[in-house]
């Protein structure tokens, strides 16, 4: 404070701060849910333990996928697809490839009969009813089933005439 000529005290004004400019802080980003979930469900527990009480090959909880039918279902390294019902007769069923392109439904007990199911589908020649396209390694196997091919007939075929605009 202070007097001014007429002996009034006035109060000084003290300089305005600076504006300064605040930028809001930004809120994060909400977390994104990840691919393969961090979590497991009591299902696919269920699931692993009782495939280990059957003695199957060891399955990882998180590699049992819930399905919408309400069993879970595996993937084995060799193409075998292992089932889990857990409210059905048998609690697994195997899904197992064979070299005719098809793929076996057989119920399994225990890891003794998923090897013995996949050792009888290796060796099924059957057709399973309609054609299929093979890959290239299938293919080579079932080769003695084609006829030869005769490069005369090839030789023969006369090129068709494309009209000209």
């Amino acid at each position: 404070m202070s007097k001014t000529r007429t002996g009034k005290t006035t109060r000084t004004r003290r300089p305005k701060p600076a504006a300064t400019t605040t930028r809001p802080t930004p809120t994060p980003a909400l977390p994104v849910r990840p691919v393969t979930p961090d979590f497991i469900t009591v299902q696919q527990m269920t699931a692993a333990y009782t495939a280990r009480l059957a003695d199957l090959p060891h399955i990882p909880v998180t590699a049992w996928t819930p399905q919408p039918d309400g069993t879970l279902r595996a993937h084995l390294h060799d193409g075998t697809h292992l089932i889990h019902t857990p409210t059905g007769p048998t609690p697994f069923r195997a899904l197992t490839p064979c070299p005719a392109g098809a793929h076996h439904d057989n119920p399994i007990t225990t890891g003794h009969d998923l090897h013995g199911i996949q050792n009888l589908v290796a060796t099924c020649t059957a057709r399973h009813g309609r054609h299929r396209i093979h890959p290239l390694a299938t293919a080579v196997r079932l080769a003695e089933d084609t006829q030869p091919l005769d490069s005369t007939d090839l030789s023969n075929d006369q090129p068709k005439e494309h009209p000209h605009p």
